[in-house]
């Protein structure tokens, strides 16, 4: 669509996701890509109006009131920047407030189009949104594309839906090393697969189940270190939501073992090779 002109968005709910493709080469001149927060910051910038996020009580009543109803007052000004067509992903950690300036974006309310994807069962935040229950047409993707087979075993019995399989020929490969369970010594597990298995530092992800500064493993340091040169990347898995790496490393499974949702997100970020540290398993049955 961008690229045969059409003013195009893609808004999503992760700045991280939004960074990734941003950072893609020749992305065409008609795409935006931005997350909600941003999408609705810039419009009330072009348009004149002032926001101001609070950092007290008030914060959750920022995102879910002040920030939309702002933005509607900018989409009202500025009409000229409306799209002509809307792709929105991560769609179910969106507050149901945001779909109403979200479906005013349109340049034309019956020729424009909107693109929505989301997943259920990576729902972390749980939200129940009646625009997503109502919307007139679905097609359901049956099929992973991301995850290497051993992967995919490992997070698809989390899976809550109907028929889902694996499109990837890859075997990959989960492993599980209870003995890791200290910042010394997740340190020293990163730098083998590195040094000796010859890994790109930039493959790897660092996960945690809770906050990085609350991690026990002392993500937080970890973060601050370079391994040949590169810095080692830590995220949590409300951050890492809508990304992938080959090699993820998780941290802190414990926090997440009575939440289906936060274990299949988090399982299902490794593309290639899960290595879940400080956790012996099995892992729940629910």
């Amino acid at each position: 669509m961008a690229r045969n002109g059409a003013r195009t968005l893609l808004v999503c709910f992760n700045k991280g996701l939004a960074d990734k493709v941003n950072s893609a080469r020749d992305l065409p001149s008609a795409l935006t890509v931005r997350t909600f927060h941003s999408l609705a910051g810039s419009f009330c910038q072009q348009a004149g109006i002032t926001i101001t996020e609070h950092s007290d009580s008030r914060r959750s009543t920022f995102y879910t009131e002040e920030l939309p109803n702002a933005f509607l007052n900018a989409i009202d000004r500025r009409p000229d920047l409306r799209f002509d067509a809307i792709i929105v992903d991560e769609a179910q950690d969106f507050e149901e407030t945001w779909w109403v300036p979200i479906q005013l974006l349109l340049r034309d309310a019956k020729t424009s189009a909107v693109y929505v994807f989301y997943d259920d069962n990576q729902n972390i935040f749980r939200r129940d949104s009646p625009f997503l229950n109502d919307l007139p047409s679905r097609f359901q993707l049956t099929r992973n594309l991301r995850n290497a087979a051993s992967v995919f075993d490992t997070f698809s019995a989390y899976y809550n839906g109907s028929h889902y399989e694996a499109g990837n020929d890859l075997l990959g490969d989960v492993s599980f090393h209870p003995g890791i369970n200290t910042q010394a010594a997740l340190t020293s597990f990163i730098e083998r697969l590195v040094t000796f298995e010859q890994i790109p530092t930039s493959d790897i992800v660092v996960l945690t189940c809770t906050s990085v500064e609350g991690s026990l493993f002392g993500l937080q340091a970890i973060s601050e270190t370079t391994i040949s040169g590169e810095a080692v990347r830590v995220e949590s898995v409300w951050r890492f939501k809508g990304q992938e790496a080959p090699v993820v490393v998780l941290t802190d499974l414990g926090s997440a073992l009575t939440s289906r949702e936060i274990l299949y997100t988090a399982l299902s970020r490794a593309q290639v090779r899960l290595c879940i540290v400080g956790f012996s398993g099995p892992l729940p049955v629910f």
